[in-house]
């Protein structure tokens, strides 16, 4: 079963054979079983990452299949590892647009349509407070908390790419945009 030998003394009739051929193949197969089980653990436990690999994997066909320039395929990989990047720094910025490795993608309305709205609410406002409290304006001491416990409600999060324009000159105001990170230029 050890693949080491047939031991000290090798079959000889037809029935050690066969004896030596099944214990062989139940070791085999015990074996299989075994790095197989072990191997599908693994898998689960970054099962984030997969589905981030899965997408990207998905995307890249979609961009043959489109036949999308290398340009926009280096852009939208960069917004992609902003967008996605959580094991890393979030000052970091990726320079490597083909390093996407250790990024996670969670489906993050599945997620909270299983909870309560108020663990939902709980969980928006842990998610703004912070970024929120960094605003004078709307500083826990200037407003009552209630109205950043409603803000974290309706903020979504967005990624904008270094040269994209985020509100151009002369449209008509329909969003407001919170810096968490990064910078932005009014020109």
């Amino acid at each position: 079963m050890l693949c080491i030998g047939y031991g000290v003394y090798p079959p000889e009739t037809t029935g050690e054979v066969w004896a030596t051929i099944y214990s062989m193949m139940i070791g085999a197969s015990l074996f299989a079983c075994i790095v197989g089980s072990i191997t599908a653990v693994l898998l689960s436990l970054d099962s984030a990452s997969a589905n981030f690999q899965g997408y990207m994997n998905e995307m890249n066909a979609y961009f043959r299949h489109m036949e999308v320039s290398p340009e926009l395929r280096i852009r939208v990989n960069q917004y992609l590892s902003m967008r996605w990047a959580t094991d890393r720094d979030e000052e970091e910025v990726l320079d490597d647009s083909s390093d996407l490795h250790g990024l996670k993608m969670y489906d993050e309305s599945k997620i909270l349509s299983y909870l309560s709205p108020s663990l939902r609410l709980d969980l928006a406002n842990l998610h703004c407070e912070a970024m929120l409290n960094k605003n004078p304006v709307f500083n826990k001491n200037f407003f009552p908390a209630t109205l950043s416990r409603w803000m974290s409600q309706v903020l979504e999060p967005c990624t904008f790419l270094k040269g994209d324009v985020v509100i151009a000159e002369g449209e008509p105001p329909i969003n407001m945009f919170f810096l968490r990170m990064g910078k932005a230029e009014i020109r």
